[in-house]
């Protein structure tokens, strides 16, 4: 695409827009305006600003404005890397201004940048754990367990919505319904943290596990987890895995799925009891 600056070239900016979004290579060489104050003419946009075409293709995709001739090795590396990237092409914008000053160069043809031997990228194998998909489960197998003694249901929400003031950390009412799964107890996820001078960290093992025995939870017993929509819960679980924690599942529809499902239960309004995990018999 060549095209002096003006309305023509606002025309091929226009074009450019469906090229960089389907990842099409494809290089637009302006007519660019003077870098003197020469008055307003057709090469330039009406504003009392100089670079102005420069900034708006720098936008649209990659951008050079060839000021001097000893630049044009660069411009035409950086404009084979963007028009022949093999995942991510797109147009490259290479701007000629009006009064760039003509030079004797002695050129070696073979060394100017040309398309990128880039290696293609090979689809990548990844080894299937079986095992992995034993740590989500669904609504069905969370509502079996409610009532189940042995089994921890933990939730880690914050406590506006453990308490059942708030549906969600989106806003009070996101959900239809606030409250917590009947017989959950609950750890907040923050407490599985503490600050360092390198940001938040886990906590050690046993400072773990004294939090988990706060609600009746050891080593050996079956944690389900949840929180809104499984981000704290994952926090959690990683927590719980490294201190020891043996059994420990994932219900990742959480109350963002459980809230909007009315045959589900729910407890709604203060928990006022001191709940502890209940053994199993």
């Amino acid at each position: 695409m060549v095209t002096s600056i003006g309305p023509g070239a606002l025309q091929a900016f226009a074009g450019s827009l469906a090229a960089a979004s389907n990842g099409v290579g494809v290089y637009h060489i302006y007519g660019d305006e003077t870098t003197f104050g020469e008055g307003y003419n057709m090469q330039q946009v009406p504003k009392e600003e100089q670079g102005l075409f420069g900034r708006l293709t720098a936008v649209l995709g990659q951008s050079y404005v060839l000021h001097t001739p000893e630049g044009l090795r660069d411009a035409l590396r950086r404009g084979a890397n963007c028009v022949h990237h093999p995942y991510r092409a797109g147009p490259f914008f290479l701007l000629l201004p009006l009064n760039t000053q003509p030079a004797r160069m002695t050129v070696n043809l073979a060394a100017l940048p040309a398309r990128p031997a880039v290696p293609k990228l090979a689809p990548a194998s990844f080894a299937i754990v079986p095992e992995a998909g034993d740590i989500l489960i669904d609504a069905k197998t969370m509502l079996a367990a409610v009532g189940k003694p042995g089994i921890a249901l933990l939730d880690v929400r914050d406590v506006d919505e453990w308490i059942g003031e708030s549906s969600s950390p989106y806003g009070k009412d996101y959900c239809p319904r606030k409250g917590r799964i009947p017989g959950a107890v609950w750890l907040e996820w923050y407490r599985m943290m503490k600050p360092t001078g390198e940001g938040p960290r886990f906590k050690s093992k046993d400072e773990i596990l004294a939090e988990c025995a706060t609600v009746g939870i050891t080593e050996n017993t079956p944690v389900y987890l949840y929180c809104f929509k499984g981000a704290r819960a994952s926090n959690t679980f990683l927590a719980l895995k490294n201190a020891g924690v043996k059994d420990v599942r994932m219900y990742f529809g959480s109350w963002n799925e459980w809230s909007r499902d009315p045959s589900l239960p729910i407890e709604e309004g203060l928990p006022t009891d001191a709940r502890l995990t209940e053994k199993a018999a």
